[in-house]
């Protein structure tokens, strides 16, 4: 018998679109996928690397993941054009990592992905949040003021 792998490969089709040069909408270059699994890894695929299907298509994978691991959030990035949104990871426990999504490298659709948020054995992924320059700067605005008060 084949591995697991293999068999993965032939139900999306066994292609890697990571070549994949269709007509880009303008503005949509810049968009990627940002994809963070239950275990803390995550990567940006670009958008233009996902062809569009049918309805009833099974789809083609984001991302390959360990066993036991599955996604647990997926955003659309880069729609304020600045390079300045980032990224809150909250975990069950309460771990919490902010950081700026262009720190979060971009691979192919089957590549693994990276750690973003280290986690213990027992915990996992709770909560995902794309904050845009502008929320950023809200934010940073109510911290001040919240410093002000206190």
């Amino acid at each position: 018998g084949g591995s697991v792998d293999e068999a993965e490969d032939a139900e999306d089709g066994g292609d890697d679109d990571d070549g994949v040069e269709e007509e880009v909408e303008e503005g949509q270059s810049r968009l990627s996928l940002l994809i963070v699994t239950n275990n803390g890894i995550g990567k940006q695929v670009p958008l233009r690397h996902f062809r569009q299907t049918s309805r009833a298509c099974r789809g083609v994978r984001a991302i390959k993941c360990n066993p036991g691991d599955h996604v647990a959030a997926i955003h659309v990035v880069g729609q304020s054009g600045t390079g300045e949104e980032q990224v809150l990871l909250a975990s069950k426990q309460g771990v919490v990592n902010r950081c700026r999504v262009s720190t979060i490298s971009s691979q192919s659709r089957t590549a693994k992905g990276v750690q973003v948020l280290k986690l213990d054995d027992n915990d996992s992924v709770r909560t995902v949040a794309v904050m845009s320059a502008l929320e950023k700067e809200v934010a940073e605005v109510e911290d001040d003021l919240t410093e002000l008060i206190v």
